[in-house]
């Protein structure tokens, strides 16, 4: 399917239609980012302040996101209104720009998740290191793209360069889905036989599954019209609702902690599922006290300003002992952390 159709004019249907739909989508997407940052900031006012900066920085460029979608909809459906060659002409500045803070973004909601995977256990590292690799691949091809729209003098000309971003989406699935392939795979090795604690991490699976499939479906979208269709630009409309997507799904996973604990999955003082194994340094201690045949955790944290306790699930070959933490998070006799079960932690 070309941009020119048999009289010579640039179709409007496959590009300002479906960039339009796309604006469109990620705008009512943006709605719910910014109630889930309300949400946030409202009901986690203790959290570490790296984690704040970094929901603050996640909302702030999915704002740059918008704004640069309207811009390039208004310049071509406003202000170029009736006038279908403009398409013709060299592609409007946000347009071209856009691909840098969009993939920005992503590669920013998912180093969270990457980071709850090597938190989970450290021999995860090399996993995380291939996934985050993927990632900064992915940002590497659409700044490469964003770079080629810049320098061309027509939009058909930078869609010649559409492979970019077909390739880059391409590479951002694969480290997508080994995060969620790792994530769910810990989770499944980790169940105790404690019906509370097994409960929970099923539901933590249930939620890494239908998260990671919405993603996984825009993202196949993305590439697959990205490599059927590259002399349109349909596949910006699922770019553009992708980035939305990954964005909600950070935000979700921390937000849902409050639920949990209001369910009864999860006590007060107990682990959060979406964060792992955070332990504010120089600021905090703890001792947990975990035993095998009973789902009783106590805890004693100093001082009392840090709303962060370590959860140690011992495994079921272990003997029930108590666990002493050095102010790092780790076990005192376990300079990488145990591998004999799995860390979850939370800020409350």
């Amino acid at each position: 399917m070309s941009l020119f159709p048999s009289a010579g004019l640039p179709q409007l249907d496959n590009t300002l239609g479906a960039w339009l739909l796309g604006t469109f989508f990620g705008t009512l997407l943006q709605g719910t980012v910014y109630h889930q940052a309300y949400r946030y900031f409202r009901l986690y006012p203790n959290d570490p302040m790296y984690l704040k900066l970094w929901v603050a920085a996640v909302v702030l460029i999915e704002t740059l996101n918008t704004a640069l979608t309207w811009h390039a909809s208004y310049v071509y459906l406003i202000k170029n209104f009736a006038n279908p060659i403009a398409l013709l002409g060299a592609p409007v500045w946000s347009m071209s720009v856009l691909p840098i803070p969009g993939s920005l973004a992503a590669v920013v909601s998912q180093a969270f998740f990457a980071r709850r995977v090597y938190m989970i256990n450290r021999r995860y590292t090399p996993i995380v290191i291939v996934a985050m690799a993927c990632f900064l691949s992915f940002a590497g091809f659409y700044i490469g793209l964003s770079i080629r729209s810049l320098k061309v003098h027509s939009l058909p000309e930078s869609l010649k360069f559409s492979w970019m971003a077909s390739t880059g989406s391409s590479i951002m699935m694969a480290g997508d889905f080994l995060v969620t392939s790792v994530l769910i795979f810990a989770l499944r090795k980790s169940r105790t036989g404690i019906p509370r604690t097994d409960s929970l991490l099923d539901l933590l699976i249930v939620y890494a599954v239908s998260t990671g499939f919405i993603i996984c479906i825009f993202n196949a979208l993305n590439v697959a019209f990205a490599f059927a269709f590259p002399n349109n630009l349909i596949y910006s409309a699922f770019s553009i609702i992708l980035t939305k997507l990954y964005a909600n799904t950070l935000l979700v996973a921390l937000n849902t902690r409050k639920s949990l604990i209001s369910r009864g999955i999860i006590g007060e003082n107990e682990t959060s599922p979406f964060m792992s194994t955070i332990l504010r340094r120089q600021k905090a201690s703890a001792v947990v006290i975990a035993h095998r045949n009973t789902s009783e955790i106590t805890s004693t944290a100093l001082p009392s300003d840090s709303a962060t306790i370590e959860l140690k699930m011992v495994s079921e070959h272990s003997e029930p002992s108590q666990v002493a933490l050095n102010r790092d998070g780790y076990p005192r006799d376990d300079k990488y952390g145990s591998t004999r079960g799995i860390d979850a932690a939370a800020t409350v």
